[in-house]
Parts: structure tokens; sequence; C-alpha cells
């Protein structure tokens, strides 16, 4: 093998790894937000505030994976033509993803509002019980705050695209760790059950959200975006959506497995083993 080709494969090695890393830290990181509210509501909530949570996480699952349809279809459409040189089409798709991200995040708080009963019922939980109520304050604000929560997902996966996956990679791992400084004192301090610990995940996705999208309109970014150019191109946004089907169907899939073992935790068990 001659010289050239080595210096080639350790360049194109180094550039491998450089991305790897950062993205696979930022998935594990990213992960952590919901573990973090569990540990914290199982030592200062108890039983039924998990029990609450593990409920309605199907329909919280359902919620991650529009959103990371939305991310990963952008994200194939952007390295698509950056790859063919195309920054203009490039650009096009990040702001066919934001608009994207605002419908997604305004239509599916007010679907979750006008059905907010009839979804924790068909859930199994009868009304009145403490883990109807917990339950309840949860999926109103982590539900409410769908904008946050999908913005908090695409940010890493947009910012990698941009060349940016260590940049990536600190705003989540600093948003995990404002999650945990925020549900010790929101949860473990001031005693705000459910309500405090999704007020916290959203806070600390709020940060996460603003600093990651607010980069593509600094210089900095290498698809720059103007509020001029945050025109919605609808016919382009189908395909985004297609491309990504296939994170929305296994985020369902991992929902549906989890609803059907809720249901026959609550037939066959109790709460203390919903909250296992």
């Amino acid at each position: 093998m001659s010289a050239y080709f080595r210096l080639r494969q350790r360049a194109m090695a180094r550039r491998f790894w450089g991305y790897a890393l950062p993205s696979v830290m930022a998935m594990l990181v990213s992960g952590a937000y919901y573990l973090v509210d569990g540990i914290f509501v199982g030592h200062y909530v108890g039983a039924a505030g998990l029990a609450g949570i593990n409920l309605v996480y199907p329909v919280i699952m359902v919620l991650i994976g529009l959103a990371a349809m939305i991310a990963m279809g952008a994200a194939t459409a952007i390295s698509f033509q950056q790859g063919a040189r195309n920054l203009a089409l490039a650009r096009q798709a990040l702001v066919s993803a934001l608009w994207l991200l605002l419908i997604l995040g305004t239509v599916a708080p007010l679907l979750l509002h006008h059905w907010h009963t009839d979804i924790l019922q068909a859930l199994g939980m009868a009304p009145g019980t403490d883990t109807w109520q917990q339950a309840s304050d949860y999926l109103t604000w982590i539900g409410g705050g769908t904008l946050l929560l999908a913005s908090n997902l695409a940010v890493p996966y947009l910012l990698r695209n941009d060349g940016r996956p260590r940049l990536a990679m600190v705003l989540v791992s600093g948003g995990a760790l404002l999650n945990i400084l925020l549900n010790y004192i929101m949860v473990g301090r001031l005693g705000l059950g459910l309500t405090g610990t999704a007020q916290a995940t959203l806070l600390s996705e709020a940060m996460v959200s603003l600093l990651g999208l607010g980069y593509f309109f600094t210089r900095h970014a290498r698809l720059r975006l103007t509020w001029r150019q945050l025109v919605p191109r609808f016919p382009a946004m189908p395909g985004l959506l297609f491309t990504g089907l296939p994170s929305l169907i296994a985020q369902f899939n991992l929902g549906l497995l989890l609803l059907l073992h809720n249901s026959q935790l609550m037939v066959h068990g109790s709460v203390k083993d919903l909250a296992g």
C-alpha cells in the first residue's frame, strides 16, 4: 500500500471515530433523561409515581418516534444533498425539519389535551387513584412540551450533519447534568412530584433546543439560516417523513410491547410490580 493510501486511510479513520464516538455518547446521554426521572421519582415519590411514568411511557414513546421520524428523515436528506454539494437543497431540508417540529409541537399537545382522560383510561388506570393523578400530571406536562421534547431529540442529528458532533455531545451532556440538578431541586427539595420531574426535563430540553437550533443562525454553521429563508415548502415534507418512517415504527413497536406488558401487570400484579 502506498504512503498516499495509508495517509488517506488514517484520515478517514480519524474522521469516522471523530463522528462515531461523540454520536454514541450523545445518544447514551440523551437516553438517560428519563432514567434520571425514574431515579428521582423512585426515591422521592414512590411506587405510585414510578407506576404512573411507566403507564404513560408508551404515549411518550410514540411522541419520541414522531420526533425521530422527522430528525432521521431530515438528517438523511441533508446528508444526501451535502454529498451532492447542493447546499441550497440541504438547507431546504433543514428548514422543512424545523417546520415539521413546530407542527408536531403544536398539534400533539392539542390532541393529548382533548383525549387526555380517554388515553389514561385506555392505559388501564382507574380514575381517582394516586397512580392516575401522578400519570395525569406527568402526561400533561411532557405532552404539552412536545415541541421541546422533539427539538431536543432532533438537535444532535442536525448538528452532526452540520459537522458538529462534539457540539451535539456537549449540549446533550450539559442538558443531562442540568436535568439532574433540576430534578434534585424540584423533586428532592421542593417535593413537586411528577410535575416537578416533568418540568425539570422540559427545562433541560429547552436549553438544548434553544442553543442547538440557535447555532444554525450563527456564522459558525455550514447550513447557516436567516429569517428570510424560513419559508415552508410543504411538497418536500412528505418525503422527509417517509424516509424517517422506520424510526417511528421502531418506537411504536416498543411502545406497544410496553403497553401490553403493563396491561398484564395491571391484571396480575400490583402498583409495585408496575413500578418495577
